[in-house]
């Protein structure tokens, strides 16, 4: 597995693990935002979210993870899944809390952040790219483009909420998110017990996964 941030843009990629699996297609996820804090337990989090099964083999120590997340990622993936990365406690962090909710929303989305849910919120809208580039800041909302569309689309994947749950684990230190709420009224194919384990998963690094829909998220004038 790498991740490079160069040029504005922040990549996660994955080739054939050592047992002889096929890397997925494609190899990579893409956000056209630099992200220049990655803990290496949420870059496993975030790879396994978007990649799935790709993620099976044995993987040498150029990414370390934490005993606590391979356990949360094998979980996620399954028994049936070999998953074998290098181990070292060296790679655990502790999240302390405290950070705000970001509020992972897509093309059609109509959210605004909402000051009254109790915890300052940051929308993050994800645009497909290609027909976009680059990113955009306000106080409150990134508009950003990636190739997580892609993912989503592939036959085989896993679920497709998945590549952009990645991405926004990717954001979320360097944003100092700890809450991820997912808008169901762009994503609404989300599998129960898929989406159960992404909650477990979220959680071995201290996010806090949800879901909500707009009535709730937008903010009332």
């Amino acid at each position: 597995m790498w991740n490079e941030t160069n040029a504005g843009r922040t990549s996660l990629g994955i080739q054939a693990g050592s047992l002889g699996e096929t890397a997925p297609f494609p190899r990579e996820l893409i956000l056209d935002t630099r992200v220049d804090v990655r803990p290496p337990d949420r870059l496993w989090v975030a790879a396994a979210l978007c990649f799935g099964t790709g993620l099976a083999g044995t993987w040498d120590a150029s990414t370390l993870i934490s005993t606590q997340v391979r356990a949360a990622v094998g979980e996620f993936l399954g028994p049936d899944v070999p998953f074998n990365p290098t181990v070292s406690d060296d790679a655990y962090q502790w999240y302390p809390g405290g950070g705000s909710a970001m509020v992972i929303a897509g093309p059609g989305s109509t959210l605004d952040s909402n000051p009254d849910m109790g915890n300052a919120t940051f929308v993050i809208e994800l645009r497909e790219l290609g027909d976009w580039a680059g990113r955009l800041y306000s106080i409150d909302r990134l508009v950003t483009a990636t190739n997580a569309f892609l993912h989503a689309s592939t036959p085989g994947t896993a679920n497709p909420v998945g590549p952009y749950l990645g991405t926004a684990v990717l954001l979320a230190t360097e944003l100092h998110m700890d809450q991820l709420i997912l808008d169901l009224t762009v994503f609404d194919e989300v599998d129960p017990q898929w989406w159960s384990r992404a909650v477990r998963l979220c959680a071995a690094v201290g996010i806090d996964l949800q879901t909500h829909t707009t009535d709730v998220l937008t903010s009332e004038s």
